[in-house]
């Protein structure tokens, strides 16, 4: 596999939080964060969607025949829960509930980037795929039980797409074929 083309980060999950689009999908999913401040929402997208779009950065070269490549070359500067946390933190009223809020909105990103992609590709249903463990919510397993759905129809939960609740864990998968 030739991996030379591949940058870190979700860029469209990125592009679907920028300038109002966080206020967006969390008024299409009727979500307010408690923990901040309706003034301070753009200031959230703009933290998440830096996390989300981050470029990388070069590490120290090591030694390696030319012209052999490797995921080594190269680490993401920033786009993990974590740093995204962090960062947040200055952002909310209650910093404790920092790591949850990334989690969450950063799934929901990326849910709304690949709802953008099925449409774009055609994809006609799609499937809940719960975490597959004991931590799984009863909801999530119901969404995953439902099998495939219908593009703009809810899942049993009532969302069309993750997150079903905050530090939810679940993704989408396309129905083919």
């Amino acid at each position: 596999m030739d991996w030379r083309g591949w940058t870190p980060g979700d860029h469209a999950a990125a592009e679907q939080i920028a300038g109002d689009g966080l206020q967006r999908l969390l008024a299409d999913a009727d979500v307010t964060i408690r923990s901040i401040a309706e003034t301070r929402v753009n200031e959230l997208a703009d933290v998440l969607e830096a996390a989300l779009a981050s470029d990388v950065r070069e590490i120290e070269p090591y030694h390696k025949p030319p012209g052999v490549w490797s995921m080594q070359d190269v680490l993401p500067a920033r786009n993990s829960i974590g740093d995204l946390a962090a960062k947040l933190e200055n952002v909310l009223d209650n910093p404790a509930r920092a790591k949850m809020v990334a989690h969450t909105e950063m799934a929901r990103a990326q849910s709304a980037a690949t709802l953008a992609s099925y449409a774009q590709t055609g994809v006609r249903e799609r499937s809940w795929l719960g975490a597959g463990d004991a931590k799984e919510c009863p909801v999530c397993d119901a969404n995953e039980a439902q099998g495939a759905v219908p593009m703009g129809q809810p899942f049993t939960g009532g969302v069309l797409a993750p997150p079903q609740h905050p530090m939810c864990r679940c993704a989408l998968m396309p129905v083919v074929g």
